[in-house]
């Protein structure tokens, strides 16, 4: 499911979640969108998942937006560091289409939960490796 994910948000931030019909069509109908953010962040000691303090692991940050806006790197690291994270590096942003989550439910649910309350994030079982 998360190679899945990944595969999305490669594409998404490769070639643009949608035409520009679709990003017409998606500003009259809400105000906001939904911004996606790949990156990795530490856990902190009181990190809100339970991940052991001091590992790195892959984060997608769900965030939302007013409409044609520019992805608000200080809001999102602001949240990731409010739910317990530490050291966080966010790469990469792109405004991402809902329909590109059909196929996974955990995408689907997060991006769901941002349109809600505004943020939400997946962070990634596995560690990420230090690279030498």
């Amino acid at each position: 499911m998360y190679k899945f994910l990944i595969a999305i948000l490669v594409i998404n931030l490769s070639f643009g979640c949608s035409s520009q019909a679709n990003s017409a069509e998606m500003s009259e109908t809400s105000i906001y969108e939904i911004y996606l953010c790949l990156g990795t962040a530490i856990a902190g000691q009181h990190n809100k998942l339970g991940y052991p303090a001091g590992e790195r692991h892959a984060i997608l940050v769900f965030l939302r937006q007013p409409t044609n806006t520019q992805p608000d790197w200080e809001q999102a690291r602001s949240y990731v560091e409010g739910v317990g994270w530490n050291k966080v590096d966010l790469q990469k942003a792109s405004k991402i289409d809902p329909k590109t989550l059909d196929e996974s439910p955990e995408g689907k649910k997060s991006y769901d939960e941002a349109m809600s309350n505004g943020k939400a994030m997946i962070v990634y079982s596995e560690p990420v490796k230090d690279e030498e």
